[in-house]
């Protein structure tokens, strides 16, 4: 996978990061250099995920959160943000 942007020592949040898009788009950051935090509400997908993530040299956050509700996205703020 090609670096677009050099994105090391940078952090990302993704939210939809278990499937499609958001799964893509988390690979793509990752393969960048960033360290990637998974947000979804599925937490199975997100260990996959970040296992790929991590095999890459970067690290990876599971934070499970349906961003339907304030009080979840709330907290996957403050865990992204530490």
């Amino acid at each position: 996978m090609a670096k677009l942007i050099d994105c090391h020592g940078l952090r990302a949040v993704v939210t939809g990061a278990s499937s499609g898009i958001g799964r893509c788009i988390a690979l793509r950051l990752a393969a960048s250099g960033a360290d990637v935090a998974l947000v979804a509400r599925r937490e199975e997908p997100l260990q996959m995920l970040a296992a790929e993530i991590e095999s890459l040299g970067v690290r990876a956050l599971i934070v499970p959160c349906d961003v339907s509700n304030l009080t979840q996205v709330k907290y996957a703020c403050v865990r992204a943000c530490k």
